[in-house]
């Protein structure tokens, strides 16, 4: 769709209604077959940016939704990770996860949602390229993050984050213990 080329460079506009109005707009059309041609106009680092926590909550549940949706394509799973998605995406994580938990304020259940969504991103993203996640979990100290929601009452990201967490285990098994992990999973 020609919207992607017009709509792709207002991701990066100071004016939070335009990039919210632009994410709005590049997840309907990913939700269709855009999701290369997103990928294909370099919106990736400006996505990635937009997890962090500076950027406002809104605009981080739209953008993580359209990550995930690029992820489904080979070129937008290439993109992200070129553009560092592993170690953003353990990041968004562990912010997620502080805010469905009621540390620094913030709406919990929108936490619980991105936690949801940001393990299933980096299932996908492990998926492609383990070691990049491997060192991501790694760098960002992740790892209690992801066993945490081995003990969440939301089956999916139950069931995405004992998936991550058994792809990563073999190598990383001193951090899961260090984490809790170990009761953790005996409680599940």
């Amino acid at each position: 769709s020609g919207a992607v080329l017009y709509a792709a460079p207002l991701l990066s506009s100071p004016i939070e209604g335009v990039q919210r109005a632009a994410l709005r707009l590049l997840l309907a059309l990913c939700s269709g077959d855009c999701a290369a041609q997103v990928a294909g106009v370099g919106a990736a680092p400006t996505l990635l940016g937009l997890l962090s926590s500076a950027a406002p909550a809104e605009s981080r549940s739209i953008a993580l939704r359209l990550i995930s949706e690029l992820l489904s394509s080979a070129q937008g799973a290439r993109a992200l990770l070129a553009a560092g998605a592993a170690e953003t995406l353990c990041v968004a994580l562990i912010h997620a996860s502080g805010v469905a938990k009621g540390w620094g304020g913030g709406d919990a259940a929108r936490g619980k949602e991105e936690a949801r969504l940001t393990i299933d991103c980096l299932c996908s993203v492990n998926s492609t390229d383990p070691a990049a996640v491997q060192r991501a979990v790694r760098n960002t100290s992740a790892m209690p993050s992801i066993v945490a929601l081995t003990g969440t009452d939301d089956e999916r990201a139950r069931s995405s984050a004992m998936m991550l967490l058994s792809s990563l285990a073999p190598q990383n098994a001193g951090e899961v213990v260090a984490s809790g992990g170990i009761a953790m999973l005996c409680e599940t």
